[in-house]
């Protein structure tokens, strides 16, 4: 018993000496667009790099696929936060999707910046 006391008693000293982290719902969503907004920045380097080193066929092609992929990437996310629609969570559900998705269409552009000669599957070649 006594054992039990001076274990709550040291959670509850823990708990009075570590700082809230509650957030209001509206910092949430500012901080999902913040995380949005960086992945969206490092996909438009990526892709300009990309742009930058391909021949003008694929120059076009790539910015076809990047016009189809932006629509799919709203498209997607608007479907996902249909669970929350009109609600206040909705924005940053949307944001975290955005932010999703543009991570891994990074990781498909730094891999078409990064083909080996010869590589069949490479656009840009």
């Amino acid at each position: 018993m006594k054992s039990a006391l001076c274990a709550g008693l040291a959670m509850a000293m823990l708990a009075t000496a570590m700082p809230a982290q509650a957030q209001s719902q509206a910092e949430m969503n500012t901080q999902a667009d913040r995380d949005f907004a960086r992945a969206d920045k490092q996909l438009n380097a990526a892709y300009a790099a990309l742009l930058a080193t391909i021949s003008a066929d694929g120059k076009t092609s790539l910015r076809d696929a990047e016009r189809a992929w932006l629509a799919f990437r709203d498209k997607e996310c608007a479907f996902e936060s249909l669970g929350s629609a009109g609600g206040s969570v909705q924005p940053m559900v949307i944001a975290q999707c955005r932010q999703r998705l543009t991570e891994a269409r990074i990781k498909d552009i730094e891999q078409q910046s990064h083909c080996e000669e010869g590589d069949v599957a490479c656009g840009h070649q």
